[in-house]
């Protein structure tokens, strides 16, 4: 399940989902923020976890950016990922790019 809204200028994305892995039940979240800091770049966090019967929790955070050139579909990110508890990677870098067609 996933839900958004915005307190302009801010954007939210809430996440919350489950399942069962052979017999072991587990619990996926995340709350995400975004601002807008120009027509080009916005600025991202985002806090999320997996908590799964019988692991340790995977929780961590991320901080980054989202780069779109003006008046083109390609998009740029990059994040920093820091573990909080558990089983979560102590830190990661990311980078992307997402193109639309």
């Amino acid at each position: 399940m996933i839900a958004s809204g915005a307190f302009a200028p801010f954007n939210y994305h809430i996440n919350l989902g489950g399942g069962d892995r052979t017999g072991s039940a587990f619990w996926k979240w995340g709350a995400i923020g975004e601002v807008p800091v120009s027509k080009t770049l916005t600025l991202v966090s985002e806090i999320a976890g997996e908590d799964a019967a019988g692991a340790k929790p995977d929780h961590s955070a991320l901080v980054g950016a989202r780069f779109q050139p003006t008046e083109s579909g390609i998009v740029f990110d990059m994040a920093v990922r820091c573990g909080l508890a558990g089983a979560a990677t102590d830190w990661a870098v990311t980078f992307g790019l997402t193109t639309s067609f």
